[in-house]
């Protein structure tokens, strides 16, 4: 799971981030199948599948995501280690500490300033810790138990199952929290290539069949 995310990079984030997205990932795969680990479970991103391209990167952190996946199906084809991916949409929960819209949100209702963001119209598709803290042990006991083997090292991913737009959460979390929020709606342009409606590439966490431990 370690990764550098950055939404647009500079040149200052070249290194780190094909230094710990794709030569940390490398190192530790070599390591494992040096030590004889059967299985190794990566974890990817929603955005590595632009407007539900097959292979269409949002930006270069995501691209950085699928070339890890694409070492890992190298292993797993060349030394029989079982690989699968689990990609992750946007995700929040208790006493999460980035700097991601929740929190945002959390400051801004009580500082009252005005938050500059966008028109709010792109469609959020947002999972809590448990369900993919779930997610991840249902595909470690398919791994575990070789349900998951070299031969279909496929990607899995985790959704909500609905989607809101940025703007209609906003007011789902002002009414939840009994708050009102100072947002400048169109205050900022969307970020090039934004993601308008989350779409991901894989297979569903329910499509896999349960495996015992």
């Amino acid at each position: 799971m370690a990764s550098y995310f950055i939404g647009e990079h500079q040149e200052k984030d070249l290194i780190p981030l094909v230094q710990s997205n794709v030569l940390f990932g490398t190192q530790v795969l070599d390591a494992a199948v040096k030590a004889g680990c059967k299985w190794f479970l990566n974890t990817g991103t929603f955005w590595q599948h632009y407007n539900g391209s097959k292979y269409d990167p949002v930006n270069l952190y995501a691209a950085t995501k699928q070339a890890l996946e694409d070492i890992g199906h190298y292993y797993a084809n060349a030394h029989g280690l079982r690989f699968c991916t689990l990609k992750l949409c946007d995700t929040y929960g208790p006493n999460d500490t980035r700097n991601k819209i929740f929190n945002l949100w959390e400051k801004n209702s009580k500082s009252g300033e005005r938050l500059d963001m966008s028109q709010g119209d792109q469609l959020i598709d947002i999972v809590h810790v448990d369900r993919v803290v779930d997610s991840y042990m249902h595909l470690i006991c398919a791994l575990n138990s070789g349900l998951i083997n070299q031969e279909n090292c496929d990607s899995y991913y985790v959704t909500s199952n609905q989607t809101i737009t940025l703007k209609g959460l906003a007011q789902e979390y002002e009414r939840t929290h009994r708050v009102k929020l100072n947002i400048n709606w169109g205050g900022r342009s969307y970020r090039q290539r934004e993601v308008m409606e989350p779409s991901c590439i894989g297979r569903r966490i329910e499509d896999l069949p349960n495996a015992t431990e």
